[in-house]
């Protein structure tokens, strides 16, 4: 981004006053998602209701990063400024400018509970906690490959994924992340290259997707199966390791220049 870019993001170890501006409001935007979509399934009585109950949830944010941001001038008032345009939009939102918004794709975030019961499954049938295959060892029975992200890439292997769980009439999935929520998502969400997070996708830990922060993702049970009959030559292409080689693979060693 130009401010980063521009070096004026800091000022020493420390964030400038510009960049206090600026990031606070993607945090905010952020949490508010989140908190409106611990209501996603919910059904509104009334267009008032949901003013009220989307308010209500950008409140909740909006006071977390409040005292998150409390003894910074700037911060606090950026996430002001943007509350209140939340606010100013949820509320003079009409009928006519409501029907014209195309419906998002469903996410929704997991309750507490329903996160701990899916990792314990997790657990228990695929012996996946935290670090999995092919970063850790498992069971040698374990129905699983992995590719490194670029090949992934490079074959599309995000349209086939999504083709075999679309043959299997699943149309949402649990997506288990290293953060501090997990969602339930609609079959079209399901992106398994990296992108900050760890991830577990499943719909019924009969199939599994791993992606990590080595560029690896790995596919097993009824999946791995699937990816065999698609790429033949999958154990010549199969990953190994975190670094780039031409041949997409990947290497545990750092090429040499």
């Amino acid at each position: 981004m130009p401010l980063v870019n521009s070096g004026l993001d800091r000022v020493g170890k420390h964030y400038s006053k510009a960049a206090y501006s600026l990031f606070p409001r993607y945090r905010l935007d952020e949490a508010i998602g989140v908190e409106v979509e611990r209501i996603t399934g919910d059904e509104f009585r009334s267009l008032e209701e949901a003013r009220t109950i989307l308010l209500e949830a950008g409140r909740r944010a909006l006071s977390s990063l409040s005292q998150e941001f409390q003894q910074i001038p700037e911060a606090r008032a950026a996430i002001t400024d943007e509350w209140k345009a939340f606010d100013s939009y949820i509320s003079t939102l009409d009928p006519i400018q409501l029907a014209q918004i195309k419906p998002l794709p469903y996410r929704r975030v997991l309750t507490k509970s329903e996160s701990e019961q899916l990792r314990d499954r997790l657990n228990t049938i695929w012996g996946a906690n935290d670090y999995w295959y092919p970063l850790s060892k498992c069971d040698p029975q374990t129905n699983v490959i992995a590719f490194h992200q670029e090949l992934w890439k490079q074959r599309d292997g995000t349209s086939l994924l999504l083709q075999a769980i679309e043959q299997r009439a699943i149309e949402r999935c649990f997506l288990l992340l290293e953060g501090p929520v997990d969602y339930e998502i609609a079959r079209s969400l399901v992106e398994p290259t990296y992108r900050g997070d760890e991830s577990f996708v499943t719909s019924d830990f009969e199939w599994l997707v791993y992606s990590s922060h080595e560029s690896s993702i790995a596919v097993a049970g009824w999946l791995a199966d699937f990816f065999r009959i698609q790429w033949r030559d999958w154990d010549a292409v199969a990953y190994g390791g975190p670094f780039h080689t031409a041949d997409l693979r990947g290497s545990w060693e750092m090429p040499k220049r």
